[in-house]
């Protein structure tokens, strides 16, 4: 591989991790901040008991980066609301339909400025044409089944992982950009998570895999070293 295609195909991530911008993996992403609650004590829970209308939903916590890459937060962003991607935290389910217009608008601006890129990185985007002139249907078809509603599916009768589920290790942002950006009768759906680029799995081993029985999570990490005192 040339030099000008490595190069490419690093700014072609780079990039996508500038885009995606993943301060935090749930689906809606960077939601407005909420009032802490006070601390427990003595062992009792802090049951909350106000009505349901007294708080705000701040994150769906439903598919990875669909608030934080497809939509805006911009104040006036969305009329009526604060911004576009608070607005789909604090909706239901039932109407995240209403967001696919701005969604629409972000997904083209995306593989307007990536899809050339893309290709030079071998890599075949979901998209046809340039520019003004493109066209996004395939990326659409691929992409609006798993994301409208923004809500995580889980089908018994279907293998586990996702998007059918979501397990602890799976590559979820690396599939959902898949879905996004590439055409999927070309690559496989971990075509964008199996490129070397990519930073290598958890604790540095990319084979490294949660435990399979409960509570599926590692050893916690020792505390470190406490600090040397200040000179003096």
């Amino acid at each position: 591989m040339t030099n000008h295609a490595l190069l490419s195909r690093f700014s072609v991530f780079a990039l996508l991790g500038v885009v995606i911008g993943l301060a935090a993996c749930g689906g809606g992403g960077g939601g407005a901040t909420s009032t802490p609650e006070p601390p427990l004590t003595g062992g009792d829970f802090n049951v909350r008991t106000e009505a349901a209308a007294r708080f705000v939903r701040v994150d769906r916590m439903g598919q990875p980066a669909v608030g934080t890459a497809l939509l805006s937060r911009a104040p006036g962003s969305r009329p009526g609301d604060d911004n576009q991607r608070d607005a789909l935290n604090r909706a239901d389910p039932a109407d995240d339909t209403t967001f696919i217009p701005e969604m629409l608008a972000t997904l083209t601006t995306l593989l307007q400025q990536l899809g050339p890129a893309l290709r030079v990185a071998g890599l075949t985007p979901c998209s046809t044409g340039e520019g003004s002139s493109i066209v996004i249907d395939k990326c659409v078809s691929q992409v609006a089944p798993i994301i409208v509603p923004d809500v995580v599916t889980f089908d018994l009768d279907r293998p586990t992982g996702w998007p059918n589920g979501r397990g602890f290790d799976d590559p979820v942002v690396d599939r959902l950009l898949s879905f996004a950006l590439l055409d999927l009768d070309v690559h496989p759906l971990d075509a964008l998570f199996e490129l070397p680029l990519n930073p290598p799995g958890n604790e540095g081993d990319r084979d490294d895999q949660s435990p399979t029985t409960f509570p599926y999570l590692r050893p916690a990490f020792p505390e470190p070293s406490p600090p040397p005192p200040a000179p003096g």
